[in-house]
Order: structure tokens, then C-alpha cells, then sequence
């Protein structure tokens, strides 16, 4: 069995989960209880922010930049900042295979060759 831990919420929240669950909607659904649905929106809200991480891979430099897309805004974590040589590059030149999508977590050895 899993191990819990206790997360506070605002009470506004907590009153709206719990008319929530009362709903033959989430009944249906096989929501019961609060943690039921705040585990669902967790994982929910986890599995949506690693997709928005992203690293890149630079012929000029030979390595990895990891890259966050927050919205329609992209972040480079290397400068930390939106506006640097690598999102402008980014953002100007992507169609031209420049930058190659890598995987979040890869490393240097498991990224594939360089497009020529």
C-alpha cells in the first residue's frame, strides 16, 4: 500500500471536490472520495508538465539544452531566460533541422547523429 502524506488545500476547494464526488458524474466515473480526485488532477497535471520539458540538441555547441515551453512562450534553462541566441535560433530556425528534439532525460551518448 501506498504511503500518504498530508497536503493542505484551500477549504473553497476542498467544499467544491467534495460536491464533486457527490455527483452521479463522478460516481460514474469511479470518483468516491476527495483523494480520489486530487490524486486523478495530480497525475493529470504531472503527466501535462513533462510534456512541456524538452531538450535540444545544438550542432554549435555539441550538447544538450534543456528547454521549457510554458504556454506559447519557450524558456531556455541553460540562460535562464525567454530571450537568448538559443530560443531566437529556436524559434527562427526549427524547420531547418538545426535543433533536433530529444527526449526529456537523454543524455549526449543517447541522442542520435546530427542531421546533416
Amino acid at each position: 500500500m501506498a504511503e500518504w502524506e498530508t497536503i493542505k488545500l484551500p477549504k473553497e476547494m476542498v467544499q467544491k471536490i467534495q460536491e464533486y464526488t457527490k455527483t452521479e458524474y463522478a460516481k460514474e466515473r469511479g470518483y468516491t472520495s476527495k483523494s480520489q480526485v486530487v490524486v486523478a488532477a495530480v497525475r493529470s497535471f504531472l503527466q501535462t508538465e513533462q510534456k512541456i520539458k524538452f531538450n535540444l540538441r545544438s550542432k554549435k555547441y555539441n550538447k544538450l539544452l534543456p528547454f521549457r515551453r510554458i504556454s506559447t512562450m519557450i524558456f531556455c534553462e541553460s540562460c535562464n531566460s525567454q530571450i537568448c541566441e538559443h530560443t531566437i535560433h529556436l524559434l527562427k530556425h526549427s524547420e531547418l533541422f538545426d535543433w533536433e528534439l530529444i527526449e526529456e532525460g537523454s543524455t549526449l551518448a543517447e541522442a542520435p547523429k546530427f542531421l546533416k
